[in-house]
Parts: C-alpha cells; sequence; structure tokens
C-alpha cells in the first residue's frame, strides 16, 4: 500500500487503482472526470452526485458509478468534525474487458455500464447489505497485500462486485444497449484530453470531429452540461491540484503548465472549482 497525500492511501494494479481516502475538514466538493470507470463507495458522509445535470443523494452505503469521460461533481456537506470516508475504484476498461470475455452475461453487463445510457448511477447498497459488506472487508485486506498479489485479488473483487451488482441493479435483463452520448462527443472529450495543456482552438477540436465550430460546441454543452471553455477550467485545475500535491513546483509555474495563459485567472479558475485557493490547497495537504 503506498501513501500519498493527506489521508490517502493508493493500491494500483493492471486493472484497478485503489484509493481508501478520509477528510476531515468538514464541506468537500470537486467537479472532474476519469478516463476509466469509477465505482466510489461512501462509507461515512453526506452529500449531492450531480451526474448529467441529475443529483443522487448520498448517505453511507452509496455506490456511485461514473463512466469513462463522464463529469460529475461530488458535494459532501458536514460541519469540521463530520468526516467523509470513502474507497475509490478506479477500473481500465481494455484490462476490464479482457477479463470478462470468458463470462458472457458478465461482459454485457460491463459493456452496458461502459456505453449505455443508465437509468440510475447511484447504488443504495446499504453498509451491511452484500456489497457493502464485500468492498468494506476488501477494503481492510487490501491495506495489508503485497504487491505481488494485488493484481489477482483486485481480479476476484471486481468480478464480486460487478456479478453482484449486476443482480442487484436490474438492468442484466436488458438487451438493449442505449448510446449514452453521441460519438462525436467522446471524440472530442478524447482531443482534450491530448491537448488540454496547450492554448485551445475551437477550430482545430472542431476540424478534428468533421463539425462546424458552432455545431461541436452546442453538441458538447448538450450532452455534457459544461461549455468546452469551462470543461478545460476543470480538466486543467484537476492537472494543477495533483502537481500541487505531488510537487513543489512554484504555483505560478503550474499554471502555465496545465494550460492557463494567465495566473490570475487560473487562481480564479481554482478556488471556484475546488473551494479554495492553489496556496490554501497546498497547506491543506502538509
Amino acid at each position: 500500500m503506498r501513501k500519498s497525500t493527506a489521508g490517502e492511501l493508493f493500491q494500483e494494479s493492471q486493472l484497478m487503482n485503489v484509493v481508501l481516502h478520509q477528510s476531515t475538514d468538514g464541506h468537500f466538493a470537486i467537479l472532474h472526470f476519469h478516463q476509466g470507470m469509477e465505482f466510489l463507495y461512501v462509507h461515512e458522509g453526506t452529500g449531492i452526485a450531480t451526474i448529467d445535470r441529475k443529483p443522487h443523494p448520498i448517505e453511507p452505503g452509496t455506490l456511485l458509478y461514473f463512466q469513462p469521460f463522464q463529469l460529475h461533481k461530488v458535494e459532501m456537506s458536514g460541519s469540521p468534525e463530520s468526516r467523509y470516508v470513502r474507497s475509490v475504484f478506479f477500473v481500465n476498461p481494455v484490462i476490464a474487458e479482457s477479463l470478462l470475455q470468458p463470462f458472457p452475461e458478465l461482459y454485457a453487463f460491463l459493456q452496458r455500464l461502459l456505453r449505455g445510457r443508465l437509468s440510475d448511477q447511484a447504488f443504495r447498497v446499504g453498509k451491511d447489505g452484500e456489497i457493502g459488506r464485500l468492498i468494506a472487508q476488501f477494503r481492510e485486506d487490501v491495506i495489508r497485500l503485497p504487491k505481488s498479489h494485488v493484481q489477482e485479488e483486485s481480479m476476484l473483487f471486481f468480478l464480486q462486485l460487478l456479478s453482484r451488482l449486476r443482480k442487484s441493479s436490474g438492468q442484466a435483463e436488458s438487451s438493449v444497449e442505449t448510446p449514452r452520448s453521441p460519438h462525436h462527443v467522446e471524440k472530442m472529450l478524447e482531443w482534450l484530453e491530448l491537448h488540454f495543456q496547450e492554448p485551445f482552438s475551437l477550430q482545430r477540436l472542431s476540424d478534428f470531429v468533421y463539425l462546424s465550430p458552432y455545431h461541436a460546441s452546442r453538441l458538447f454543452k448538450k450532452h455534457t452540461g459544461l461549455s468546452i471553455t469551462d470543461y478545460l477550467n476543470v480538466r486543467r485545475v484537476k492537472e494543477a491540484s495533483k502537481l500541487i500535491a505531488t510537487t513543489q513546483t512554484p504555483v505560478k509555474v503550474i499554471a502555465g503548465l496545465v494550460g492557463f495563459q494567465s495566473d490570475a485567472y487560473f487562481c480564479k479558475q481554482f478556488k471556484h472549482i475546488t473551494g479554495v485557493s492553489p496556496s490554501h490547497y497546498r497547506r491543506r495537504l502538509t
């Protein structure tokens, strides 16, 4: 197990990165996305998760699922004495698909999770339910696992989690896959992921997906809920927060590294998105 920033423990494997996190500083809010699948289980804390502009109440025993490149906001409420304790599992879709090839029904369910338009992405599994107990036990075990055992145990855990989630969600019966968003939007997200640190050109992006700049902007806003500019700010701030937490690079330098052209604008966006200034964010981690 590897310790990172305050309150975080990481365990890594080819299939899955596991983050065990505990916050004790009251209010918590973050708008972000990931390239892979994300499962977030809440052990302690209450709040709201916003996915595709739809709010989902969070309470202990809630399991949230976020699709690749799906923007979502997690906002936890509470006093400085309250705790937000969660287990987060970031899954590599390519490895997951390979793992599930021998299991047709689980593989079909995985495809729905990856690419389907899901009716709900917040599962009330409960702390004492089958899935809640499975996650709690894995959280306890993974802290003690030697590195040589992580890959195997992660695969076994993921198979059990997916199997039980499939049975409890009721989505296994549907054989119709409804795409969650147009192919153009996913291609735009992929392009932005490659080029977010560069000066942005709407013309270059729209040329990449063979759309007019006007159509590309409207399509992106319709299906992500954010303008391209707002999305870029979120992505750049996410990268900046990682650099602030893991390096001693000056904040002004980080602003340029992640694509901001103005230090003042970077600081304004960082506080707007994370709730604190870059300097406060760094102090909080020490």
